[in-house]
């Protein structure tokens, strides 16, 4: 390993994949406090007169968070979308097996519709493939997207709703494979039963894009590495010689090692009960800034991303009857939904000191992303700095660039992996400006402190004739 400044090779003719927004969306499910109490509280002086709060939908739409899944989760493979419809004094009152927890079935799937679109974003509707049926996924479907004139578009109409969601993005089910699930089963018998809810659901609207459970974890025997997964994908398409190429939907990722069990977990029949509530540190962000830059890298085959979940349950929004909190992975994913747009760079990296990892492998002390936006002429770096102890100088090499001016330059850090924000501290750990970047030439020098997740960002120009590479995907 050489002396100097770690070296960091950005070339805008460089593109690895083209970035689709829904890459970080997010996830609401019927789940502790995800939904009631959440996004929805009608009895809270913080609602509007839908019942939605205010200050997380306002929260929701700075973030500009393009895609959120719903309704589950777990809890969608014993879910009766049927209970969640109609007039709300007769929707019935009723168990949710999955987390032992009730729900009145007051919010539903259109109301979750109408928030989206107050939130500004679009929906990831799951269907039940546990103890439903293929039929009833494909009513679903034309509930929600039949103009009208068929049975379910005029109870859709008669429940008030006139005009179709034209909802395009739906999964097949969730976690099928897992033997905690509500009508687990093999994958070939999810295989033949996906098949035929794809099917027929689109022979109601042809124009879905449909989601297939993979594998649910690395607990799992069928669990495939990544490379895997895409060489598995590209070999089945090679067999059938296909024109398709199949996509990745990484629909729930987060840090969860704390609210895995007992009262965690379990509703114990209660409304709303506190579940899965973790509360995350300084560490916790820094590892989210790390699978952002695993997902931007992974672009060129993963085209829908949920951060699980949005708010209370697993969440970077914690609320309470008196307002919100922005919890520590809250910055990470901001960063990402502003500046992770356009395509991402293949970035090279040189003379990065590396250290053990696991006992077997080494990794290197930075992580480092390049997303950029060409058409606007922006171009942002992420930096993660696993090193808890030194601050790493990083040359940012422009090898196409000229001209140019920073747009921002901030890092998430801390002497305290352990500190969390909270509501007797909402601002313990927030992002700070970072030492401005030293500009020479095609050359910038930033320091990364330890223990830091960083983003600059930077307007640029690039020689006469040049135009960045932008990569497309269909």
């Amino acid at each position: 390993m050489g002396t100097g400044p770690i070296r960091v090779y950005l070339d805008t003719r460089r593109t690895r994949a083209a970035l689709d927004r829904n890459i970080f969306g997010s996830f609401l499910e019927h789940l502790g406090r995800a939904i009631y109490e959440g996004i929805y509280d009608p009895k809270s002086a913080l609602s509007d007169s839908n019942g939605y709060r205010k200050d997380v939908l306002e929260e929701i739409r700075k973030l500009s968070v393009p895609m959120i899944r719903y309704p589950g989760g777990n809890f969608v493979s014993g879910y009766n979308w049927l209970d969640g419809v109609g007039p709300k004094q007769g929707r019935p009152r009723v168990l949710d097996k999955a987390w032992n927890s009730m729900n009145s079935n007051e919010f539903g799937t259109n109301e979750f519709l109408a928030w989206c679109k107050a939130a500004g974003t679009q929906p990831l509707l799951a269907v039940n493939l546990g103890t439903g049926t293929p039929e009833d996924a494909a009513a679903l479907v034309e509930y929600c997207n039949v103009d009208q004139g068929t049975r379910w578009s005029e109870l859709r109409r008669k429940h008030g709703v006139a005009d179709p969601h034209r909802v395009r993005h739906w999964c097949l089910g969730n976690e099928m494979d897992g033997p905690w699930q509500i009508g687990h089963m093999s994958a070939t018998e999810y295989g033949w039963k996906a098949a035929d809810a794809g099917r027929q659901m689109r022979y109601v609207d042809r124009d879905l894009t449909l989601v297939a459970c993979g594998s649910s974890g690395p607990g799992m025997p069928t669990y495939l590495e990544f490379a895997e997964v895409t060489a598995v994908c590209d070999f089945v398409r090679g067999r059938l010689r296909s024109k398709k190429k199949l996509w990745l939907s990484f629909d729930e990722w987060n840090v969860w090692y704390r609210a895995r069990s007992g009262s965690a977990t379990d509703g114990h029949r209660q409304e709303a009960p506190h579940l899965l509530e973790e509360v995350y540190n300084l560490e916790d962000a820094l590892l989210v800034g790390g699978c952002i830059n695993t997902l931007l890298r992974s672009a060129d085959r993963v085209k829908i991303g949920c951060l699980a979940q949005l708010v209370n349950v697993i969440a970077p929004l914690m609320t309470n009857t008196t307002g919100l909190v922005r919890q520590t992975i809250l910055y990470p994913y901001s960063w990402a939904l502003q500046y992770g747009r356009g395509s991402v760079l293949d970035v090279l990296m040189e003379n990065c000191p590396t250290y053990e990892s696991s006992g077997t492998e080494t990794a290197a002390y930075l992580d480092v992303a390049g997303p950029i936006q060409a058409a606007e002429g922006v171009l942002s770096v992420f930096v993660l700095n696993r090193d808890l102890a030194k601050p790493r100088e990083v040359e940012l090499n422009w090898e196409d660039r000229t001209g140019g001016r920073l747009l921002m330059a901030q890092v998430l850090t801390g002497s305290d992996l352990k500190a969390v924000n909270d509501f007797a501290a909402p601002t313990r750990v927030v992002p700070k400006a970072a030492d401005k970047p030293v500009a020479s030439g095609a050359r910038t020098r930033i320091e990364v402190p330890p223990r830091s997740y960083s983003s600059t960002s930077g307007s640029f120009r690039t020689p006469l004739g040049h135009k960045p590479c932008q990569q497309t995907h269909k």
